[in-house]
C-alpha cells in the first residue's frame, strides 16, 4: 500500500507535508499529502510526539487509501484538526516512507531544518483520560508566577534574557548536564515557605507528576525538536508555552522537589532543564559541540540505537552530517557508526574541549564483547553519575600541559593510535572505599595509616593529609568555585576532622570541645564524606604515585597520560596493544607537571614518549 500513497521525492531538499482535511468528532483522519522544495513549502506546523504502541492499530484516509497509523499519532491528528480549515503539519511516520531506508537517511539531514522552519511546533503528550491536565497547570501558573516574582520580572521573556546573557549557561549544557545545578540557581534565594508552595493540594502536585511522567519527555529526538522553534505543549485539550514549562519546573526542581527523589517525575525535570538551557535561542545562537550532545542524549530514549549519534549532530549543527563519518546510514553496524562518531569527535573536539576529553565517556564494561572497540563510548547506555568526569570539575585539569597527539588516527582493525608517557604500573588497588558505609567509617583512616602515613613526602604537597585527602575524593572539595578557581585549602582540614569525629553517640557525648568547636568538626567531616569517592578503588603504582579509579582496575593496568587528555587514563596491556579502562585521578600529576618535567628531561629514559595502539 505504501507504494501507492508515496511518490518518490524529486530532490534531496523535498519534503512532504500534510494537508489535514477539517473534521469534527469522529469523523474519519482525511489528509493528503504534497511534495515541496524545503525553501519553497508553505507555512506549516511541524508536529512532535510519541509514537507509542502500535496495537491496536488505527487508520486514516492518505489520498483516499487506508493508511495505518499509531494509535497516538492517530490521537494527535484528530487533536489538530480543526472544524472548518484545512491545516498543513509536518508528522514524520507519515511525511517520511518509513519503508524507504535510503529516504529515511536522507530525511534526516534535513530534520533540524524542517523543525526550525515551522511556524510552530506542536508537542502532543496525550490525552487527557483522567482529567489532571487542569490541575496540573494550575501548579504551573503558579511557579511561573512564583518565579517572576523572584526575579522581579513582568513576563517570563524577561527571563529568558536573564538567562540569555548568563556568560555560563552553555557550559552548563555539556557533560553532566542532567545532573547539573539548576540554570536558575544564580538567582533563586528566596526560602520556599515564603510562597505558597505548601498550600498547593496534594492531588494537584500529583497531577502535576502525571503530566511530568509523560513518554514524550524521555524521546531522544525532542531536543532538536523544541529548541529550535517556538513551541506549545498539547494534552487533551489543554495547551502550554514550552517556555512556561521550562522555566516554572526548572524552578519547582529547585525549590520544592526534594533533591534525592529519583522518580520519572524528576527525571523529566532535569530533562527539561537540560533541553531548555541548550536551545540556541537562548545562547546567542551558541550551540553544543557534538561531543556534549552525544552525553547530553545519553539519558533520553529511543527504539533506534543510531539515532542517538544522527539526533546528536543534528543538535550540534547539521551540516556535519554530510561529513563522510557522520552520514545518516541504517543499515551499517552499530559499532561502526559509534567508532566513527567518537573518531570524528577526536579529529574535531570543538573550542570547548581538548583533543581526548571523549574518552571520559566511556563508562561501560560490555564493549570488546559486544564488538565496540574499547575506546568508544557506548551511547546506548545510561549516564553513570559514578564517573569522576560528571562532577564538571575534570575541565579544570591538564594532566597532558595542553600537549596534543599529532598523529592520532584509528587503524584498520579500529585502534586508537595515540601518543603519550606512561607513568607507571599499578602495584597496590585497594577497593574497600567502593562499598563504604556510615558504620565503616574507620575504612579511611585504616588506609590512610597503612597506605600513606609512613610516606617521608608526596610530591608537590605540604603534608600526607592533603595529599590522601585529595586522592580519595578525586580532587573535589568546597573549595573550588564555579568557575573552577581554587580558594584556601581546606581538604586537609576535613581530613583531620574526619578522623577525629566520633563515630558512635556514646563517644560523641564524652567530647570536651565546645558546641561552636564540635559544629565545624561535624561540618567538616560531612564535607569529607560527601567528597569521598566510595564507588572507586584506592591504588599505588610502582613508583608511588597514588590515586582513584573506576572499581574495575586491576593490578598489573598501567596509568598513562595520553597527548591530548586532560586526564591520566588506566590501559590494560596486552601483547600488541592496549584496552581502555577508564580515566582516573592521580595525586600530583592533574597539572601536567609529569609531561613538563618529561620535556626538561628531568624524568628517566623510559619515560619516553611512545605511540600506542588502543583496540
Amino acid at each position: 500500500m505504501s507504494g501507492q500513497i508515496y511518490i518518490p521525492l524529486p530532490t534531496a531538499n523535498s519534503i512532504r507535508l500534510l494537508r489535514l482535511a477539517p473534521g469534527s468528532n469522529d469523523d474519519p483522519i482525511t489528509c493528503e499529502l504534497e511534495i515541496f522544495s524545503l525553501n519553497e513549502a508553505p507555512t506549516y506546523e511541524a508536529l512532535s510526539y510519541v509514537w507509542g504502541n502500535p496495537q491496536p492499530a488505527a487508520s486514516i484516509l492518505n489520498r483516499g487509501l487506508a493508511q495505518t497509523v499509531t494509535p497516538n499519532l492517530e490521537k494527535a491528528l484528530r487533536r489538530l484538526r480543526l472544524p472548518d480549515l484545512e491545516r498543513v503539519v509536518w508528522a514524520d511516520a507519515i511525511c517520511i516512507n518509513q519503508e524507504d531506508i535510503h529516504e529515511r537517511e536522507c530525511q534526516v539531514l534535513l530534520m533540524q531544518a524542517i523543525y526550525n522552519q515551522a511556524s510552530k511546533v506542536l508537542v502532543w503528550l496525550g490525552d487527557d483520560e483522567f482529567g489532571q491536565a487542569e490541575k496540573a497547570l494550575r501548579v504551573i501558573d503558579l511557579a511561573s508566577g512564583w518565579c517572576m516574582t523572584e526575579t522581579n520580572a513582568n513576563s517570563l521573556s524577561e527571563i529568558d534574557f536573564d538567562l540569555v546573557s548568563e556568560p555560563t549557561l552553555i557550559q552548563r549544557a555539556g557533560y553532566g548536564s542532567l545532573h547539573a545545578t539548576s540554570f536558575l540557581s544564580g538567582f533563586l534565594g528566596t526560602p520556599m515557605w515564603e510562597f505558597d508552595i505548601m498550600r498547593v493540594e496534594v492531588e494537584k502536585w500529583a497531577s502535576l507528576r502525571w503530566l511530568l511522567e509523560r513518554p514524550w519527555f524521555s524521546r531522544t529526538w525532542i531536543i532538536q525538536e523544541v529548541a529550535f522553534a517556538d513551541s506549545i505543549i498539547m494534552i487533551g485539550q489543554h495547551e502550554l508555552e514550552w517556555d512556561q514549562l521550562a522555566i516554572a519546573t526548572a524552578w519547582l526542581d529547585r525549590k520544592a522537589y526534594p533533591p534525592n527523589r529519583t522518580g520519572q517525575d524528576t527525571q523529566n525535570m532535569r530533562r527539561i532543564r537540560a533541553i531548555y538551557a541548550c536551545s540556541p535561542r537562548r545562547n546567542m545562537g551558541v550551540r553544543l559541540e557534538l561531543a556534549e550532545a552525544l552525553e547530553l542524549l545519553r539519558g533520553f530514549d529511543t527504539s533506534e540505537i543510531r539515532d542517538r549519534v544522527y539526533a546528536a549532530v543534528c543538535l550540534s549543527n547539521q551540516e556535519k552530517l554530510n561529513h563522510s563519518l557522520l552520514k545518516p546510514s541504517y543499515s551499517r553496524p552499530i559499532p561502526e557508526i559509534f567508532t566513527n562518531a567518537t573518531e570524528y569527535v577526536i579529529r574535531n573536539p570543538g573550542s570547548r574541549h581538548a583533543q581526548l576529553d571523549i574518552l571520559s565517556s566511556v563508562t561501560g564494561e560490555r564493549n570488546v564483547l559486544d564488538g565496540f572497540p574499547s575506546w568508544v563510548p557506548r551511547w546506548d547506555e545510561k549516564p553513570r553519575t559514578s564517573e569522576l568526569w560528571v562532577t564538571n570539575i575534570g575541565s579544570r585539569w591538564n594532566a597532558c600541559a595542553s600537549k596534543t597527539s599529532e598523529n592520532v588516527s584509528v587503524s584498520d582493525r579500529k585502534g586508537l593510535v595515540v601518543e603519550g608517557i606512561r607513568l607507571g604500573t599499578i602495584q597496590f588497588v585497594d577497593d574497600r572505599l567502593s562499598g563504604l558505609s556510615s558504620t565503616e567509617e574507620n575504612l579511611v583512616q585504616q588506609l590512610f595509616e597503612e597506605r600513606v602515613a609512613n610516606l617521608r613526602s608526596y610530591g608537590p604537597f605540604e603534608n600526607l593529609a592533603e595529599a590522601f585527602a585529595q586522592t580519595i575524593t578525586a580532587g573535589s572539595s568546597r573549595n573550588f568555585d564555579a568557575g573552577g578557581g581554587k580558594g584556601e585549602s581546606f581538604h586537609w582540614q576535613d581530613l583531620v576532622s574526619y578522623f577525629a569525629w566520633p563515630r558512635s553517640k556514646e563517644e560523641r557525648d564524652r567530647m570536651s570541645e565546645s558546641h561552636a568547636e564540635r559544629m565545624r568538626i561535624m561540618q567538616e567531616t560531612s564535607n569529607f564524606e560527601m567528597s569521598i569517592k566510595t564507588n572507586h578503588s584506592f591504588f599505588v603504582l610502582n613508583n608511588g604515585l597514588m590515586g582513584m579509579g573506576h572499581c574495575s582496575i586491576k593490578e598489573g593496568d598501567e596509568v598513562w597520560i595520553l597527548f591530548g587528555g586532560r586526564l591520566p587514563y588506566v590501559l590494560r596491556s596486552f601483547r600488541d596493544h592496549y584496552q581502555f579502562r577508564r580515566q582516573c585521578y592521580l595525586a600530583g600529576c592533574m597539572d601536567g607537571s609529569p609531561v613538563t618535567a618529561w620535556e626538561s628531561g628531568l624524568y628517566p629514559e623510559d619515560l619516553d614518549k611512545k605511540e600506542i595502539e588502543i583496540c
